[in-house]
């Protein structure tokens, strides 16, 4: 029994790795065509949103019983906002000398709160959404406790619906824009028809 539960865990990691090596491969190919200014780089503009989903697959499948939700947000949010604002007051000095035309008082309370991003620094503009998913989590866990697949299904749309049309940013492009919403949903249809 154990060697079977190894080996088809063996397989999920290898699919799952083997699907991490295509959206690596499609980041890489995006923004060498970017580079290049060739249209087909927006072909290949969906590695972050594959990684998305991956990470709402992944994070379906825990278990998320043994710890407050609030404990969870915790952990999440230090491990992505750490990092981030380590790097922000260092990007804020250079703005100030190299190109202060960028900075405003409004643009910087945007980017420390996440909800924008500065000139040159978009490549960040997936910190919102990842902090978006970490927030709702524990309200995802919730919704995969419901006993009916068509009342997780009916709670996860509409919860989708409400709140990337009043809270999430969309990035530019439709192009964009669509594929992070079908990601988000995604993450959402998956949480709520396990």
């Amino acid at each position: 029994m154990d060697n079977i539960l190894v080996e088809r865990r063996e397989e999920k990691d290898a699919s799952i790795s083997l699907i991490r090596m295509v959206a690596m491969s499609f980041i890489i190919i995006c923004h060498i065509f970017q580079t290049y200014g060739n249209e087909l780089a927006w072909w290949f503009n969906v590695g972050v949103q594959i990684f998305l989903i991956i990470s709402g697959y992944l994070y379906s499948k825990k278990d998320y019983s043994k710890e407050s939700p609030l404990n969870i947000l915790k952990k999440q949010f230090k491990k992505i906002l750490l990092p981030y604002y380590l790097w922000l007051p260092i990007v804020i000095v250079l703005y100030s000398f190299l190109c202060p035309q960028y900075l405003s008082f409004t643009r910087i309370i945007k980017y420390i709160l996440c909800c924008g991003v500065l000139e040159g620094q978009e490549h960040f503009w997936f910190i919102t959404y990842i902090l978006f998913c970490y927030l709702v989590t524990p309200y995802l866990y919730w919704i995969k406790s419901l006993a009916s697949p068509l009342a997780k299904t009916a709670m996860a749309s509409s919860s989708w619906s409400g709140m990337s049309t009043f809270w999430l940013p969309k990035p530019r492009g439709s192009v964009s824009a669509l594929w992070s919403n079908v990601t988000i949903s995604s993450v959402f249809s998956a949480c709520s028809t396990n």
